[in-house]
């Protein structure tokens, strides 16, 4: 992940090597929960970055939280495709290791 500063955006690169690439949206709600929702998205070919089309798209919603009652993290993924419908999703408690 990286910071556009030019898009004032953030750039995620899926693989090894990136072959997916996408861009990130940020915001915190008012309870504190981080909300992170994917927008354009690009696939590398033969050196070349080419737009995908969105009926191609891996659209990804993701809540973060901290829940200080049982002190641990919370996470929520959801990722669908608007043709397919849900490609896959998980959610779940973490904690930091120290």
């Amino acid at each position: 992940m990286q910071l556009d500063g030019n898009e004032n955006e953030i750039v995620d690169y899926f693989g090894e090597p990136h072959l997916l690439v996408s861009t990130l949206h940020f915001h915190i709600d008012e309870l504190g929960a981080m909300h992170i929702s994917s927008k354009k998205q690009w696939f590398y070919m033969f050196g070349r970055k080419m737009p995908l089309p969105k009926f191609l798209y891996g659209e990804a919603k993701i809540v973060e939280s901290y829940d200080a009652t049982l002190q641990c993290f919370r996470i929520h993924v959801q990722v669908r495709n608007p043709l397919i419908g849900s490609l896959f999703s998980y959610k779940g408690t973490f904690v930091e290791r120290k």
